[in-house]
């Protein structure tokens, strides 16, 4: 995948690729969740 920027996450569940924003303090937003095709 490559270098990611700082405070990204990424997890795999599957074939998918989630990828959120780290945060201290309430819920990480998800900004994209794609498919292994997609990549």
């Amino acid at each position: 995948m490559g270098a990611m920027p700082k405070g990204l996450r990424m997890a795999r569940c599957r074939h998918y690729h989630l990828f959120c924003l780290s945060r201290e303090n309430g819920p990480a937003p998800i900004p994209a969740i794609l498919h292994e095709k997609w990549i």
